[in-house]
This record gives structure tokens, sequence and C-alpha cells, in this order.
């Protein structure tokens, strides 16, 4: 800002020495300018003012529009450095909760529980094809190892050791006319017995395909 210069429109406008159009164009600075406008109503104010104060004046003036800069440009930086420790604070906020979230995530547990799946028949049935002369051809269509996992899985007499031999027919893939020949089991009960030579024909019936006319099976248990 020409200091000089401002205080001389304004002596010359508060005169009457300034046009029409000089004095719309200082009124329409004044009304954009506060520092402009406070000097107007400053000078206004004083009366019979001449060149000799004038110096004082914009002594006085520069000094207040200096002030006015300085206090500006401190309340810029103030607000500035606030933003600037906001920011810094919420980008250091949302960096632990990411790192929380992270490990919580990832973390892999170092706890271990040693978990053993048993069946009380495994490894205690053992299933053999017989081939007596009586012309036995079936076999099962997925493999002996597949059925005596069937039979393993799904045998419910407990408590039997010996050798059961059974023949059958095949119709549509399934054993028929199934009949057991042989049974020889230590120390069963007849029930028990019993119990075993029904759950083998459900077994049997129920269980995988065959492939072949009539089969013959000996099942042992251990």
């Amino acid at each position: 800002m020409n200091t000089h210069f401002q205080l001389t429109r304004i002596q010359n406008y508060l005169s009457g020495r300034m046009n029409a159009s000089e004095m719309h164009a200082l009124e329409r600075e004044a009304l954009e300018d506060p520092f402009l406008q406070d000097a107007l109503e400053g000078y206004k104010l004083q009366q019979g003012v001449d060149a000799k104060q004038l110096s004082l004046l914009q002594q006085r003036l520069a000094r207040r529009v200096e002030r006015k800069a300085v206090e500006r440009n401190q309340q810029f930086f103030s607000w500035q450095r606030l933003a600037i420790g906001a920011i810094a604070g919420v980008l250091f906020v949302v960096a632990c909760v990411f790192m929380l979230l992270k490990n919580s995530l990832f973390q892999v547990p170092t706890t271990t529980h040693d978990v053993a799946l048993t069946h009380p028949f495994e490894e205690t049935i053992e299933l053999v094809q017989s081939y007596s002369g009586n012309g036995a051809d079936a076999f099962p269509l997925n493999g002996w190892h597949h059925l005596n996992s069937y039979f393993v899985a799904h045998s419910k007499v407990s408590g039997v050791k010996g050798k059961v031999l059974i023949n059958f027919n095949i119709s549509d893939g399934h054993p028929t006319t199934i009949a057991v020949k042989e049974l020889a089991l230590e120390g069963a009960t007849d029930s028990v017995e019993e119990a075993l030579i029904a759950e083998l024909k459900d077994l049997l019936t129920a269980g995988p395909t065959w492939s072949g006319k009539q089969g013959e099976l000996v099942i042992i248990y251990h």
C-alpha cells in the first residue's frame, strides 16, 4: 500500500478536490477495504487537517496497517499449525488402529489341541474273498478296501472275536439271499451272535454295489 498516495486521496476527498468519478472510486474501495474506511472515518473526525499534520497521520496509519497485517499473518500461521497438528494426530490414530486390526486378524494362534479320532472297530475287521469251489465270482465295484472301510465305519456290535463265513447271490448289484455258513466266535452269547448276523445282513444289503452273480465272504474279527 502506498500510504502517502492514499492519504493524499483521502485529503482531496474530504476537501472536495475530487470529481464525481474519483470520489465514487474511493468510496467503492473503502467498502472493500476496512482499513481505508477506518482512515476516512478518522480524518472526518479531525478538524482542519493540514500538511503539517499529514506526516504524523501518515505514520499512525502506516503503523496501524502494518500491525493489522502482522496480526493477520500470525492468525493465519497459528491456524495453519493447528490444522497440521490435527491432521498429524488423526493420521497417527488411524495408523495405530490399522496396526491393531492387522495384528488381531492375521495373528496365528499359538495354542494347539491334539484331537484323536478313533473308531471302536478300527483295524478290527478283515474281509476276505473266499472261493470254495462253489462258483463264487462276485466282487465289490469300489474295491475290497472300500468295502472293508464301510464295514469298520458302520459296525455296531462290539466285543466280537472270531470268523464268519457268508455266501449270497447278486441281484441288481446288491447281495440277496444272504446265508451264514460258518460262525466261529470266541465266547459270544446267542444274543450277540444273532445281533451280529442281523447286522452283517443289513450291511451287505445296504452297502456298496457288487459285480458278478454269486459271492462268498469271510469276515474276521480280531
